[in-house]
């Protein structure tokens, strides 16, 4: 039929950003994924879980939502990791966190797993940091039309090939850029593009409008599956460097400078407590409004660990750090 032939020609048009995940399988001291390429999850007594059949080893979980600081980056294992120090014998605290991932990836993580997962009795969504990200940095793609957006990275297909053959980072953070046949002039690009990596003013203010706009709109739609399957859903909005008023130790102020010179304009903006004022207000306004919990752990770091270093950057936690925000989140979240 004349249709079917046209309807061939409309194609498929990927938008990825719903769904990316890390690399399944992925094994090292450092970090390891599960089948479905989220970070491997461990029972108590350090035996992997499978989350194709956990249900047939557990009643109930918890799951943790969020991007690179709910996934465990500073972490030096799996098992070093906020959920993993959480996890009990009775109840697993199931890791879900992906890097970069912002409101809309975490809620399409949790409709994509549930039918596989025992009674989820709390939601934690240790998140916040990456509404910020998306807002101000070039490098991030607006997808309005799926209420979104998403890292360039994340993009498929990919960009198109140019004479930059590839970006990557280095370390912790250390920005290099390969260039056929132009290595010193490759660097000197990468210093300029990171240099010059925040929106303008105006730009960086719609974006922010918007994505405040959708993380309540998200907010409410996690208040229905918390009304509906007697669960609990705490949003945590996540500590920085510059959001929290610790008093930083001797290593955290050179990591600190030395993201500054690496991450450019954009982080230095990021983390301002004009941008941690703004998101706190309006997120804590949406949440009430939304009906689930929130907490700002920035408040936690406030007291009593001026002399520990927590931070290997901006946002993410060493082992100690692991450790004293899981024992926070356990302390103080209103669990069911």
């Amino acid at each position: 039929m004349p249709m079917q032939t046209e309807y061939k020609l409309l194609g498929l048009s990927p938008h990825p950003f719903v769904t990316y995940t890390l690399k399944p399988h992925y094994r090292s001291e450092l970090v390891c994924t599960d089948s479905f390429g989220f970070r491997q999850n461990y029972g108590s007594d350090g035996v992997p879980l499978d989350l194709r059949t956990i249900r047939s080893r557990y009643q109930q979980c918890r799951l943790l939502l969020g991007g690179s600081v709910a996934f465990g980056i500073g972490a030096s294992s799996d098992r070093k990791t906020m959920a993993a120090l959480l996890t009990t014998p009775q109840r697993p605290f199931l890791n879900l966190g992906v890097s970069a991932a912002a409101c809309q990836q975490e809620l399409a993580y949790y409709l994509a797993l549930r039918h596989l997962l025992p009674e989820v009795t709390d939601v934690v969504l240790f998140t916040g940091f990456n509404e910020a990200v998306h807002a101000g940095l070039r490098e991030a793609e607006v997808h309005p039309e799926f209420g979104g957006t998403v890292l360039g990275e994340m993009r498929l297909p990919p960009p198109p090939p140019g004479p930059l053959t590839r970006l990557v980072r280095k370390g912790r953070g250390v920005v290099s850029s390969v260039v056929s046949g132009a290595p010193a002039a490759a660097e000197e690009w990468a210093r300029t593009e990171v240099e010059d990596n925040l929106l303008p003013p105006e730009l960086v203010e719609l974006r922010l409008r918007a994505t405040l706009d959708r993380t309540v709109q998200t907010m409410k739609i996690w208040r229905i599956f918390q009304d509906a399957l007697d669960m609990r859903v705490h949003y945590v909005l996540q500590p920085s460097i510059g959001w929290t008023t610790k008093r930083l130790t001797e290593l955290e102020r050179s990591r600190w400078e030395e993201d500054q010179v690496q991450l450019g304009k954009a982080v230095r903006w990021l983390a301002t407590e004009v941008v941690h004022q703004r998101l706190r207000d309006e997120l804590e306004t949406g949440a009430k409004e939304a009906g689930i919990r929130f907490y700002d752990a920035n408040d936690w770091l406030a007291d009593g660990y001026d002399n520990t270093t927590i931070f290997i950057d901006v946002a993410h936690f060493d082992d100690a750090g692991q450790q004293i925000v899981a024992d926070e989140l356990e302390r103080r979240l209103d669990w069911r």
